[in-house]
């Protein structure tokens, strides 16, 4: 019974997860990301050559995209947007799985399936893991990882370590900066193996082991990449603000960053966590250093990019949905009546994560508003038209069968000058209209584009139709009137 209880609980956690998920999969590409990975993993699938992301690439993603693809065709399911989204759902809930089976080897098992079911409802995670998206591939790896150090630790099975750093080094090919949890991994490997007064377990080969295997995937995956792309553009794209620039350690973001962890987990769910770090340290420092170590490397990283967003932070957040649950576990040990209460204070809070974010994908399961947006923009438009349009023209493309034109992003009034000589006034001039969607000024920060385009050009309001942005929108919907217009000389 004991073995068969094993299997039961992660595999009932896994399907629970899965079907729920399943039950909100988004209809079409949410994000701009999800149908670019869509589209470049079908590329890669043709060529079987890798057709990257945006840098830094994310390698891994496009390949286990491009095999989902592959597989489904064999199923004559084609849609390769449906099938993204449907990878982001059984990733996501094998993170479900992995969590508990991690969290269990870490403390104890009614830890574990709390922490599983925290995770499960978490808003931020729930919303990203009903589209394609490189966050649950990530999360993933990240969590096997720690599950296989877990084990090696426990077990001294060589094998484990070296499927522990693999991993690892996968979660770092799946996204690059994701990478930064092998920090508190490796001090988990430290802490747990370094000498003490026993001299037990140190063994410098099992960190070199280590190392290595995590290497080996991350040279796999990016030295093609960097040969392909040259690492002079990646280095000046990561230190560009529209691209995850790292801003410091305390930038103006972090303070919105904060605001993403209370408004991710409630007042209370913070409160719960802080209490439940507090009574593991009192029982196990090394497990609680290590989980402090996980949320502060990954949160004052991703709480301080330029282009911050609660997704990002949903790795920094799993400690805390631990040391909460971790929590609770405590509490429910002090007597059955209190067990009783506990626990029905916990699905109260799970249930009140639940109903903020259910609206929110709900809403994406039954709307297409970006594709939707596309198709308007193609019905208003010539079949030659070109549209200024900067995140949107990927749907634009694909959906309205548009060529659209990505505006320069500079405060340089001569690179509007170029811009205008070198494409608007040639299009105009063989007649090729030109329009421009109001999105197109979204990083227009000087002013220049909007002021460059109203001294030289005639704007003519054509209507609008409703869209969604993408951009803040993890735990909100954030509706808009999208609006066009026709550009012509003056």
């Amino acid at each position: 019974m004991p073995k068969a209880r094993s299997f039961l609980v992660p595999l009932s956690l896994f399907f629970l997860s899965f079907f729920i998920r399943l039950g909100f999969i988004s209809k079409g590409p949410f994000h701009c990301d999800c149908l670019e990975l869509a589209l470049n993993a079908q590329k890669t699938l043709s060529t079987l050559k890798i057709h990257y992301l945006h840098i830094p690439g994310s390698p891994l993603t496009v390949v286990l995209a491009a095999l989902n693809i592959g597989i489904f065709r064999l199923f004559s399911v084609n849609d390769p947007v449906w099938v993204v989204n449907f990878m982001a759902v059984y990733f996501s809930s094998l993170c479900v799985l992995v969590i508990f089976l991690a969290t269990r080897e870490l403390l104890n098992e009614t830890t574990a399936v709390l922490a599983a079911l925290f995770l499960m409802i978490l808003p931020p995670f729930l919303s990203v893991s009903v589209y394609g998206k490189d966050t649950s591939p990530a999360l993933f790896f990240a969590l096997l990882s720690i599950y296989l150090l877990l084990k090696y630790l426990n077990t001294q099975k060589i094998s484990s370590l070296i499927l522990s750093g693999l991993s690892a080094g996968l979660c770092g090919a799946v996204r690059m900066a994701d990478s930064l949890i092998v920090v508190p991994i490796f001090l988990l490997l430290l802490i747990k193996t370094f000498p003490g007064k026993s001299k037990r377990n140190y063994n410098l080969k099992s960190y070199g082991m280590f190392i290595a295997s995590l290497l080996l995937p991350l040279l796999i995956f990016y030295v093609p990449f960097v040969k392909e792309v040259g690492i002079d553009k990646i280095i000046w794209s990561m230190n560009s603000l529209d691209n995850a620039k790292f801003l410091g350690f305390f930038s103006e973001l972090l303070p919105k960053s904060a605001d993403y962890i209370f408004a991710s987990l409630t007042f209370w769910g913070v409160v719960f966590s802080l209490f439940g770090f507090y009574i593991l340290f009192l029982k196990d420092k090394k497990a609680a250093l290590f989980l402090a170590v996980w949320f502060l490397v990954l949160f004052f990283y991703y709480g301080n990019i330029s282009v911050l967003a609660p997704r990002y932070l949903v790795i920094a957040f799993v400690p805390l949905v631990i040391t909460s649950s971790y929590f609770f576990s405590e509490l429910s040990q002090v007597s059955k009546l209190v067990k009783v209460l506990t626990l029905a204070l916990f699905f109260v809070t799970l249930l009140w994560l639940f109903k903020d974010i259910y609206p929110v994908v709900e809403f994406r399961h039954k709307n297409i508003l970006q594709p939707d947006f596309a198709q308007w923009v193609a019905s208003k438009t010539e079949q030659n038209a070109i549209i200024m349009a900067v995140d949107e023209g990927i749907f634009i493309n694909y959906y309205g069968k548009r060529t659209t034109l990505y505006p320069p992003i500079s405060c340089r009034d001569k690179i509007f000058k170029d811009f205008g000589k070198n494409y608007m006034d040639g299009y105009l001039n063989n007649g090729i209209p030109v329009y421009m969607i109001s999105s197109g000024l979204a990083y227009d920060f000087c002013g220049r584009l909007r002021n460059f385009l109203l001294q030289n050009y005639r704007l003519e309001f054509l209507g609008c139709h409703i869209n969604e942005d993408w951009h803040h929108s993890c735990l909100r919907l954030d509706l808009l009137e999208e609006c066009l217009f026709r550009i012509s000389a003056k």
